[in-house]
């Protein structure tokens, strides 16, 4: 008897030294979850390389929202790593995750690849500025997945991870209906010396931070983002609220939830809607049973959401309803506006555009107009080669030529730029280079001109989903070159057809936006990294998804592995579906791959656990 009793209190010590060692494992995963979406200081970047100056055009550049989150990923992935091989004990190469395991290292490889054999290596390996997402990060976005299948495995552990990313998106969530009201903490003198190191405190001048009014951005820099971040997290608290036993618990679950469906609404972002309905939809057809047993708590719980969203649409003036009703036309409409109105006024008769090295050409009906600099001496010529007159005055240029005076030109001698309008609507930029002429967007991104746009689908419809028709037709030809390696991670913006500057006009009211990302994660991968690591990362979560299926249509919920692991089930679901509309970020992705792990880790344990029962029985 005495000895039963010492081997369990063995036992008892033995599984809570195991424990205590992973919560130590886990730790820099509660930190990539509970901080880098947090994460926010202002950083002086002085762009040395060649390529960097050429795409952006200036020396130097504040970044504010992106940078340190990347440093500190980084930091978090490596002692991740030094903390995994320090502590942990068992053979995380288990025949059951070995599949996973090829998918991984599939995808891990051809990113590196596309980074090592890219025309821009030092983007594809630091990332592009405003997102730094490149090879390094896309690494870390692995070992980070590798790290939470095979760290987690007490309950302990996984209710720290849960509470961390419940406080992080509380923050995130009171921080976003602030600036939804008008209140942005970020405007504050005190929150802006709080975030900008002393030793560039006298340039604070030159840098701020993006202000929408009533847009909700947060800490994650983007409305979109936000949109993805709260299909993450919303399906996690919905499962936690029924699963949870105090009153306190639900009702604090209970409010976050609230907090952040206004933050869902407040974004405005339609891929978060799509995301967040197909994830509660899947999240109602697996707990079914739980909701069932529990459906005056649902009831509840739906009731009080209905109730606050009433509420806040009252106190904003209908602003609820206005949103969600847009946020629902997927489908991109005519604009009837005025606005729109005068641009298709405007540009009647404007038939193309052109750029390359040596000219731009502005086609119309009446004829083109040619604009060269040679020698620093601007020269304006149809397309018989004949000089077409015009005049100059204030560093304006107003053409003579009847065929030709709804274009003028405004120069800045100080930037080496012409500003280039059609009936007042800006066409293009030109800067001068010493690779010849260049286009610049607004936010001075320089690019090479080109004549061959290819198109494939969305014709008549380039404005669907805000756009993305637009981006998508225009990004899929590319495809063709990136099937085994891509461009190189996060080099998306230097191989969109830029030039496109008619179109762009027509969709966006101004010919010198830049199109930096492409609003979906799949196309973004297939160009970046390739087709075939495309193809390696579907695999990974057609393997997820097929196994969480099988584990949890038939369950009952009845322990906390199972609530977990459909938390972060419904969670995958949600941010994976906005992926459809909306691009891998550094903001959102590392919450989701930790997620994605964990889930993943959770679905072989209990898989296992069934087979043990089965041979029992």
């Amino acid at each position: 008897m005495a000895n039963q009793k010492y081997r369990k209190q063995k036992s008892r010590r033995i599984s809570e030294l195991e424990q205590k060692n992973e919560i130590y494992m886990a730790f820099p995963l509660y930190l990539v979850i509970a901080l880098v979406p947090l994460i926010i200081y202002v950083k002086k970047i002085i762009f040395n390389d060649p390529g960097n100056l050429y795409w952006d055009g200036i020396s130097e550049y504040y970044d504010i929202f992106v940078y340190y989150k990347m440093v500190f990923l980084l930091i978090f992935t490596v002692a991740g790593i030094f903390l995994y091989l320090f502590l942990h004990k068992n053979n995380p190469f288990e025949r059951s995750k070995i599949p996973y395991y090829l998918s991984i290292g599939a995808y891990s490889v051809l990113t590196l690849l596309s980074a090592i054999l890219s025309e821009y290596s030092h983007v594809a390996f630091f990332g592009i500025r405003e997102r730094y997402e490149g090879a390094i990060v896309l690494l870390a976005y692995s070992v980070i997945l590798f790290l939470s299948m095979n760290v987690f495995s007490h309950e302990k552990s996984i209710q720290i991870l849960f509470g961390c990313l419940l406080a992080s998106t509380a923050i995130i969530s009171v921080i976003g209906i602030f600036q939804y009201f008008g209140l942005d903490i970020f405007q504050s003198e005190f929150y802006q010396k709080l975030i900008t190191p002393a030793s560039i405190a006298n340039e604070a001048g030159r840098f701020t931070l993006r202000v929408n009014e009533r847009t909700i951005f947060s800490t994650l820099y983007n409305p979109n983002y936000v949109g993805s971040y709260m299909a993450l997290v919303m399906p996690v608290i919905t499962v936690l609220i029924i699963w949870v036993k105090k009153p306190v618990h639900k009702l604090g679950l209970a409010v976050l939830l609230v907090l952040t469906i206004i933050n869902w609404i407040g974004c405005d972002s339609r891929a978060g809607l799509v995301g967040t309905a197909l994830a509660f939809a899947i999240l109602v057809v697996l707990y079914r049973r739980k909701i069932w047993r529990h459906k005056w708590i649902a009831l509840a719980v739906a009731g009080a959401a209905c109730a606050g969203l009433i509420v806040f649409n009252f106190a904003t003036h209908g602003s609820v309803v206005n949103r969600i009703t847009r946020m629902l036309t997927l489908e991109g409409k005519e604009d009837t506006s005025d606005a729109m109105a005068a641009l298709n006024k405007a540009l009647t008769g404007l038939t193309d555009v052109r750029m390359d090295d040596d000219k731009a050409e502005i086609m119309t009906e009446k004829g083109t107009l040619c604009i060269m600099v040679r020698d620093d001496i601007l020269s304006l010529y149809d397309d018989n080669g004949q000089e077409v007159m015009s005049e100059y005055s204030d560093n304006t240029v107003t053409i003579t030529d009847d065929r030709f005076d709804n274009i003028f030109i405004n120069i800045k001698p100080e930037e080496a730029t012409l500003y280039i309008y059609y009936n007042n609507f800006q066409l293009m930029n030109i800067i001068l280079t010493n690779d010849g002429l260049r286009s610049t967007s607004n936010r001075w991104m320089i690019y090479r001109g080109g004549r061959e746009i290819e198109s494939i689908g969305f014709k008549g419809r380039e404005a669907f989903g805000s756009n993305r028709g637009y981006i998508w037709s225009r990004t899929l030809p590319l495809l063709k070159n990136t099937i085994f390696v891509g461009k190189g991670p996060d080099t998306f913006a230097l191989y969109f057809p830029q030039y496109d500057f008619l179109n762009k006009l027509r969709l966006y009211q101004t010919g010198a936006i830049f199109v930096d990302k492409a609003h979906n994660m799949y196309l973004q991968t297939a160009l970046n990294t390739g087709i075939l690591s495309l193809a390696a990362m579907l695999a990974l979560f057609v393997m997820y998804v097929i196994s969480s299926i099988k584990v949890y249509w038939k369950s009952d919920f009845d322990n906390f592995m199972h609530v977990a692991g459909l938390a972060c089930f419904t969670a995958f679901c949600g941010y994976a579906t906005a992926g459809m509309f909306n691009d891998s970020t550094i903001a959102v992705a590392p919450v989701f791959w930790v997620l994605l792990g964990l889930g993943t880790g959770i679905n072989l344990k209990l898989k296992k656990e069934y087979r043990g029962k089965a041979k029992t029985e």
